[in-house]
């Protein structure tokens, strides 16, 4: 658990959730994305001393415990039924970079930075798509055998749009003149 790419994600939404599992496992959330507590039971008293947070900061972010929301979604261990997703690479929007997944039912947009706190020491995933009944898939990020963070995709619309503009981009031309300077 990096506990400043935490800090980091759950500031920049003034919001922390303590997610609590049947099984006695928690998480810690910002409401985009969830990262397992390992080695410390979390309360709501303990969140602001943790993340090293003062009392004028306190006083502008919400801490709210709760039962996990799809917590048979919450585990650690690989699914059965997850889908493997193909990692299509980095997408910039609106000041930030979002990592193009594909799977059977299409495409997902993650924001990169939501998986910071659950990175390994390569700072690679494998990521895999939990389907929920009626509902966008959750994606599990995957460092090693674990789950090491679960990331809610954002709303692709305007993404998708913007690729489309790109993608419209007349290219050829600077191709054309790189292979003429080489001929």
């Amino acid at each position: 658990m990096k506990i400043q790419a935490i800090k980091k994600a759950c500031m920049d939404t003034e919001v922390f959730y303590i997610f609590n599992c049947q099984n006695g496992r928690q998480y810690i959330s910002n409401g985009a994305a969830a990262w397992p507590v390992e080695g410390i039971q979390i309360t709501p008293d303990i969140i602001p001393v943790i993340f090293d947070i003062d009392e004028k900061k306190r006083q502008k972010i919400t801490i709210h415990e709760m039962d996990a929301p799809d917590e048979e979604r919450f585990t650690l261990e690989p699914m059965q039924g997850e889908e493997e997703l193909e990692d299509l690479g980095l997408v910039w929007h609106s000041g930030a970079f979002f990592r193009a997944l594909r799977g059977e039912d299409g495409l997902l947009f993650i924001n990169t930075a939501l998986t910071k706190p659950g990175e390994n020491k390569e700072g690679k995933f494998r990521y895999c798509a939990r389907k929920r009944e009626g509902r966008v898939p959750l994606v599990a990020c995957y460092g090693d055998m674990l789950c090491s963070a679960i990331v809610y995709p954002a709303k692709g619309r305007a993404i998708m749009e913007q690729i489309e503009k790109i993608s419209y981009q007349p290219l050829n031309v600077f191709w054309d003149e790189e292979e003429e300077r080489e001929g």
